[in-house]
């Protein structure tokens, strides 16, 4: 699924301004590459692709908000302001997530929690498809 959550008007929740739904999307997406230290090649290069291919952020802009990320930037509940996104929308991040965690293979305790925290926080309530996408994605 592609679509650009950054230019559609119906996207843009009401007190988001473009540029600060995209440093929410970017740091929730980063949150996960660095849960277990410092992200390396293959975390960032997956990154990356998300970031680019599926959110249509510019390659060197992401290089360079990678490069000066600090975990500590963003804090947790921030995320909370992306549940006025169309619930496709909040989906598709929740999956992006959940595929930056599954870069080594499988996603340990850390990755899930944040998953499912992710997930209480952008109002995704259906446990059966949170359990599915998991059970799904570690299977491969």
């Amino acid at each position: 699924m592609f679509f650009d959550m950054f230019r559609s008007s119906q996207s843009q929740p009401t007190q988001l301004s473009r540029e600060r739904l995209q440093q929410l999307v970017l740091n929730f997406l980063m949150q996960m590459a660095w849960l277990d230290g410092k992200p390396d090649e293959r975390e960032i290069e997956a990154l990356t692709k998300i970031l680019v291919h599926v959110y249509h952020f510019d390659p060197a802009t992401v290089r360079g908000k990678i490069d000066s990320y600090g975990p500590g930037q963003q804090r947790p509940g921030s995320v909370a302001a992306l549940r006025e996104l169309p619930m496709r929308e909040r989906v598709q991040l929740l999956r992006d997530l959940w595929a930056v965690a599954l870069v080594h293979g499988k996603a340990g305790e850390k990755e899930q929690a944040l998953f499912y925290r992710g997930a209480k926080l952008l109002a995704i309530k259906d446990n059966a498809f949170l359990e599915k996408c998991i059970k799904v994605k570690s299977e491969h």
